[in-house]
């Protein structure tokens, strides 16, 4: 899992480098390198506590659970620590504790916090090396050069007189795949593709599995002109007469009121 988690980390930071010529890739790559040296150089020499920032936070969240433990020392290394759950019987001389967090994480646990509290013994002295800021220097103490100019190169006259040829290949059709190809088993929602019928992700309204039932075709109204015509065809009704399925200008009721003289025409 450590080297594949690694091997991803590099793969995505070459994403867009791979889009590139092989050499262009190659040069790349100490580029990238260089800079982080650098800038993880000057990161450990501004630091001014005994371990690495992560081991600090971590430590910090474990010592607040701690703050009310009861500890109930056994000799001068064992250390009863009551929890209120699980409780931990925890020896520093080994350091290990039945909570199995101090000799796995070889950071001392709540309960080994605790316990060092109580003997008022520093918790510096039981944490590893691997976590101390001295441990972060020497990892980052090296010097990554630059390649250099091609001219500038010490060629040997065996591997100059060589002459390499790219390897047959045959392009695919369609664009190249840009996108890391999923393991199986793994599952990744698609952001952004939502079905507007069923509100599911996954898939669109037109291979939708469960369809929403659509209105009665009776209930549905034609659209009114106007300002109303945003409004649903749905909620679209006469304003005559008040029934669904037609609107004022198809009323029946209003083309009769219409075709009928007014008193104005009647009476000379």
């Amino acid at each position: 899992m450590m080297t594949s988690n690694i091997a991803e980390c590099i793969n995505s930071c070459l994403r867009h480098a791979r889009q590139f010529p092989v050499t262009v890739l190659i040069e790349y790559i100490p580029d990238m390198m260089q800079k982080w040296f650098h800038d993880r150089r000057t990161f450990t020499d501004s630091l001014h506590t005994q371990l690495t920032p992560w081991a600090i936070k971590y430590l910090t969240k474990r010592n607040e659970e701690s703050t009310f433990y009861t500890v109930r020392p056994i000799d001068w290394n064992e250390f009863e620590v009551k929890d209120g759950a699980k409780d931990g019987l925890v020896n520093l001389l080994d350091r290990i504790c039945t909570c199995r967090e101090f000799e796995i994480d070889l950071l001392p646990c709540a309960h080994a916090l605790a316990a060092l509290r109580a003997c008022k013994r520093p918790f510096i002295d039981f944490c590893l090396h691997y976590y101390k800021k001295s441990s972060l220097v020497e990892e980052y103490a090296g010097v990554i050069r630059p390649v250099g100019h091609m001219s500038d190169w010490e060629i040997p006259d065996e591997i100059s007189s060589l002459v390499v040829h790219p390897p047959e290949w045959k392009s695919q059709a369609g664009w190249p795949c840009k996108v890391r190809k999923k393991s199986k088993g793994e599952f990744r929602s698609r952001k952004g593709k939502t079905c507007s019928l069923c509100k599911q992700a996954g898939h669109n309204r037109q291979n939708c599995p469960n369809p929403l039932s659509l209105p009665a075709v009776d209930n549905i109204c034609e659209p009114e002109p106007g300002p109303s015509r945003g409004l649903s065809r749905i909620q679209r009704k006469c304003r005559v007469c008040g029934e669904l399925g037609h609107y004022r200008q198809t009323c029946p009721q209003g083309q009769t009121s219409r075709t009928e003289p007014s008193i104005a025409t009647i009476i000379p």
